[in-house]
């Protein structure tokens, strides 16, 4: 029974140093994370607002760490060493149960050291000391008071720093920086600043000729108006005004033709360096068509240089576009929305090589249409307004068919072999020749006349039986030739001759005409002999006359 009792004072005496211990391991916490909240925002603050150079900076990291041993030392080497003994902690448990009346220590005390004394005497002690506080709670006998304090600090601190970290763009912006600078006082990272700047993409590829806008954010205290800065090349720094809205501010180069760095400076604070970097976008350097003409023209191929392009329909032009860099994709953009891939010039290894030559082939038609080309390099820059070219059908002429040496208004008799010479000229060749004859309105007749096929000019002979055409006298014939071009685009093309009027008539009345004509005629000449003779007349005398008048005169004036 003694034991038991003894036991239970041990027990509680035990739970007392053991909650007392805890609450001092969790004040002691508490007191080096409120310590460390002070001590850190007082280092923030001078490095925010001195912003010292690296070796300042190492000297006040040493005063951090003197700060931070001298915590450490008060608060934990120090008090590890005064830990209450248990009879503190009796002592502790009788100031906090006065009804005691200083029987727990003696228990305590005494049961330590049972044997010695009166046996039940002691027995009896402890045995009524543990019947007193087995109905007693001993978790609030530890002074709690200190600790709660020092731990609504630490709270308070900590939680200030995560507002302010969490909440602040400021402190957002230069937490990341004020730690590295921390860690490591030698550093090279900027300086935390009132003004934070952050710019909007940065490092930039632009075409060359097009707009870039310069886009910079300020956090922290926002100025009215900061500056851009600007290097060209080696040349110096030049420094842009820009006046902001609100956080924003926006600088726009205009027409960039070069590359260059720049910097923003918004307040006090300063971004880093980037630059813009100017591409010349793709362009037509020149452009070679090779012409494939169809097969019935017979003409060789040509190649000429230019875009427009020009060509009888059913021509296959095949073209080789130089360009002034290599591209990932290209095109040639037709009427109606249709696109012509460009293929790059292989080499002969089969491979492109970065060419920068491509192809691609388009058919020229009956009606007229045009053509721009897309070119788009690794970047995705497009060559800018490309030009427009025109694909022209050219005219495939008719043929040109004549009637030679034959007179209009002809008086032939029903008889009579008329010789006909026809002449025909075609760009590409003839492949058919006819003669026409209408007679009397009604009634047409054809008659074939050989040619060689594909001849592009030739003069035939054909003699025209008309005793076969059963002509009676009085008829009028109209005779006229056609011809028939080679075209195989379309349908052949038909070229006609003049028309000649004949007169079919008997061969007595074709004498009268004759002499009628004759005897018409006959004035004619002689009055074309009377005005020779004159004629002649008039130049003997203006000869003679002249010679007269080159000869010298003699006698004495």
């Amino acid at each position: 029974m003694n034991t038991m009792s003894a036991r239970t004072i041990h027990r509680k005496l035990a739970q007392v140093a053991r909650l007392r211990w805890l609450i001092w391991f969790s004040q002691t916490i508490a007191t080096l994370l409120a310590s460390g909240a002070v001590i850190g925002a007082c280092h923030f603050a001078l490095d925010w607002s001195w912003r010292p150079d690296p070796g300042p900076r190492a000297i006040l990291l040493a005063g951090l760490l003197v700060a931070v041993g001298y915590v450490l030392l008060r608060e934990i080497w120090l008090p590890r060493k005064q830990l209450p003994t248990p009879n503190d902690v009796a002592l502790e448990i009788e100031r906090f149960f006065p009804l005691l009346h200083g029987r727990f220590i003696s228990s305590y005390q005494l049961s330590k050291s049972l044997g010695t004394g009166s046996p039940q005497l002691i027995a009896q002690l402890i045995a009524e000391t543990a019947n007193v506080i087995g109905t007693l709670s001993f978790r609030a006998v530890p002074d709690r008071k200190v600790r709660n304090r020092r731990t609504g600090a630490a709270a308070i601190f900590l939680f200030a720093w995560v507002a302010f970290v969490g909440l602040t763009p400021t402190g957002r912006m230069s937490f990341p920086v004020w730690v590295t600078r921390l860690l490591n006082p030698f550093s090279n990272v900027a300086y935390p600043t009132k003004t934070m700047v952050r710019v909007e993409r940065g490092d930039q590829i632009v075409a060359r000729g097009e707009d870039v806008e310069l886009r910079a954010r300020a956090d922290g205290l926002i100025p009215a108006s900061g500056s851009i800065w600007l290097q060209r090349g080696e040349k110096r720094w030049i420094e842009q005004p820009v006046v902001g809205s609100g956080r924003e501010f926006v600088f726009v180069q205009k027409a960039v033709v070069e590359s260059f760095a720049y910097y923003w400076r918004l307040g006090d604070g300063r971004s880093g360096e980037y630059r813009v970097n100017v591409i010349i976008p793709p362009q037509v350097r020149g452009i070679q068509a090779c012409y494939d003409y169809p097969a019935y023209t017979r003409r060789a191929s040509e190649t000429t240089y230019g875009g427009n392009l020009e060509g009888l329909p059913g021509t296959h032009v095949s073209l080789a576009i130089l360009t002034n860099k290599p591209i990932i994709q290209g095109a040639l953009l037709l009427d109606r929305g249709r696109e012509i891939p460009l293929a790059p010039e292989l080499t002969n290894h089969g491979q492109d090589a970065r060419a920068t030559t491509y192809t691609a082939a388009v058919d020229i038609t009956t009606s007229r249409s045009s053509y721009r080309i897309r070119l788009v390099d690794e970047y995705g820059f497009e060559n800018k307004d490309p030009m427009e070219y025109a694909i022209l059908p050219s005219a495939d002429e008719v043929p040109r068919v004549e009637l030679r040496n034959i007179e209009d208004r002809k008086f032939v008799t029903p008889y009579v072999t008329l010789p006909v010479e026809i002449h025909c000229r075609d760009d590409y060749g003839i492949t058919r020749v006819q003669l026409h004859l209408n007679i009397a309105g009604a009634k047409e007749e054809t008659v074939a006349v050989p040619v060689r096929a594909n001849e592009r000019e030739m003069t035939l002979s054909h003699k025209l039986r008309l005793e076969a055409m059963d002509l009676k006298p009085g008829s009028e014939v109209f005779l006229w030739a056609s011809a028939l071009d080679n075209r195989a685009i379309g349908e052949p093309q038909q070229g006609v001759s003049n028309k000649v009027h004949l007169e079919v008539v008997t061969p007595e009345e074709l004498v009268r005409l004759m002499r009628e004509r004759m005897e018409s005629l006959f004035p004619r000449v002689e009055q074309i002999g009377v005005d020779a003779l004159q004629s002649k007349t008039a130049v003997e005398y203006l000869i003679h006359d002249g010679e007269a008048s080159d000869r010298p005169t003699t006698g004495t004036p």
